[in-house]
């Protein structure tokens, strides 16, 4: 049996659905799966909002904002911010996210033909997102608004700027995180307190001849002194400073302990500066030039032994009061004042 007619048919039905199935596949369709996370995670949180910003601004407030938080499944984690205004369509606005008072991310929105306009911050599919409160600061900045916006009537003549505020969790998840960061912040504390001891009496047993010499007259063996110094710096930027930079780039979306992560950072170079003077100092007590890796930056004496001492203890000081155990009473004083001005819920919250 001739199988022409029925290979035409087929060709057919073929050549007519492929432009339908290519459509679909451009525009995702409508299972979720299809859609790329970004898209996936705005259509779900979009969702959540509906109806949110029934209510237009006025011509006081001029711009009205909504956000939430959410995890989707297929997706990650993200922020979605929808804003309701009277500015001129093609506005261009500054979408600011902050946590612990520091900068997340900064994104740009376009106000469409309506007076309307969004945002998405994510998905974040492999940073950690911590429990508390994240700000939005949305900026209009009329010097750097298109000429037909600033030509349009009723245009703002001046920059203006709104805000909302959202919760991820809750107060009590909140402070169970900070417990867990400030006693991982610790564990550095300890690295950075164990490697300045063994800096402290291997510089002191160098500069006595107890250690580091060769031969019958104990003559300084600079080699075995450089191999140690060099290994000792491998050791504070593998336990301390990579470990805490690469935590902080890979792992997490916004630090939970931002001050005491940069004091931490802060400790680690001054020690290492430190390190580098007495080293320096090792080689001068025997008569012999230090090795090139020791020499520090032009600093005169900002970069002596009494002032990097004094900033030590100055930075360590400091370090000790941003890790002290949380006081348990009054826990709600200071989740009362981030919310004063602006409302959150569970998973989001609009002013």
């Amino acid at each position: 049996m001739d199988g022409r007619p029925q290979v035409a048919i087929l060709l057919g039905v073929l050549l007519f659905c492929l432009p339908a199935w290519f459509a679909m596949a451009q525009a995702g369709g409508d299972d979720p799966g299809t859609l790329d996370p970004e898209a996936v995670l705005r259509r779900e949180l979009a969702a959540r909002l509906a109806g949110a910003l029934a209510k237009r601004p006025d011509a006081e407030e001029l711009v009205r904002l909504v956000a939430v938080f959410g995890v989707v499944e297929r997706a990650g984690a993200g922020f979605y911010l929808a804003g309701a205004s009277l500015l001129p369509a093609r506005s261009v606005l500054s979408v600011t996210l902050q946590y612990e008072g520091k900068i997340v991310e900064t994104r740009r929105a376009v106000v469409g033909d309506g007076g309307s306009f969004d945002c998405l911050f994510g998905p974040y599919r492999d940073k950690r997102v911590f429990q508390g409160v994240y700000s939005f600061l949305v900026a209009y900045d009329r010097e750097r608004q298109p000429v037909s916006v600033q030509e349009h009537p009723g245009t703002p003549e001046e920059s203006r700027s709104w805000s909302t505020l959202v919760r991820v969790g809750d107060e009590a998840g909140e402070a169970a995180e900070k417990e867990e960061e400030r006693r991982a912040y610790l564990e550095y504390v300890k690295a950075l307190d164990r490697l300045a001891a063994a800096h402290e009496s291997e510089a002191r047993a160098a500069a006595l001849k107890e250690k580091y010499t060769i031969g019958a007259n104990r003559d300084f063996d600079e080699l075995s002194w450089r191999r140690w110094a060099s290994e000792w710096r491998e050791s504070l930027d593998r336990e301390v400073t990579r470990e805490l930079l690469d935590a902080r780039e890979e792992k997490v979306l916004a630090l939970i302990l931002p001050d005491a992560f940069q004091a931490i950072l802060t400790l680690a170079s001054y020690q290492q500066e430190l390190h580098k003077i007495d080293s320096r100092e090792v080689y001068e007590h025997h008569g012999r030039a230090f090795a090139p890796e020791d020499r520090t930056a032009e600093g005169g004496a900002l970069f002596s032994r009494p002032a990097v001492l004094q900033q030590i203890a100055a930075t360590r000081k400091r370090l000790d009061a941003l890790l002290a155990a949380p006081e348990e009473d009054g826990a709600g004083g200071e989740e009362d004042r981030r919310m004063e001005d602006g409302k959150s819920g569970e998973e989001g919250g609009g002013g």
